[in-house]
This record gives C-alpha cells, sequence and structure tokens, in this order.
C-alpha cells in the first residue's frame, strides 16, 4: 500500500491548510548571544575547571624556583651540566 501523498503531492489548498495548521517547514532560528553569556558558558566547562584545579595544586606543591636548576648548583641555565666546561 503506497502513500497516496507520494505519487502525486499536495494541491495549493492542502498547503496552505497545513501552513496555517502547523507553521512553515524550518528550523526555529538560534537565539543570539552576548559576549558576557559566551564567556559564562566557557568558564562553566568542565575540562576547563579540571585545568583551572589542576594548574592550582601544581601551585601549591611545586617548588617555586622552577624545574632549570636540576642539580641545585644554582646555575639557571638549562642543561648546563651538559655541556663540557660550562
Amino acid at each position: 500500500m503506497t502513500n497516496a501523498y507520494s505519487a502525486r503531492g499536495l494541491s495549493q489548498v492542502e498547503v496552505t491548510q497545513r501552513r496555517s495548521e502547523d507553521g512553515y517547514n524550518e528550523l526555529p532560528s538560534a537565539k543570539r548571544r552576548n559576549v558576557l553569556a559566551i564567556v559564562a558558558e566557557v568558564l562553566r566547562e568542565p575540562m576547563l575547571l579540571l585545568l583551572i584545579a589542576a594548574g592550582g595544586v601544581y601551585l601549591l606543591i611545586s617548588d617555586r624556583r622552577g624545574s632549570a636548576d636540576v642539580d641545585g648548583g644554582g646555575d639557571l641555565r638549562p642543561c648546563h651540566y651538559l655541556i663540557p666546561g660550562s
């Protein structure tokens, strides 16, 4: 059994009637957002919150001198111990 509309389509009267009942066949337009709403949405992202939390934990437990001074010799040039005579 085939659909009666599949072979001939809708008449102009049927189209007008359906448009008045159901409206046009279109997606609703997206609501415009201002910059503040976009920033607020980004700040609520779980991955960003996790990154900020990890950065905070790192700052709390890290050595403030940095990782360039690995041998404790006071020379802050990275890899100075690999260069002979330095």
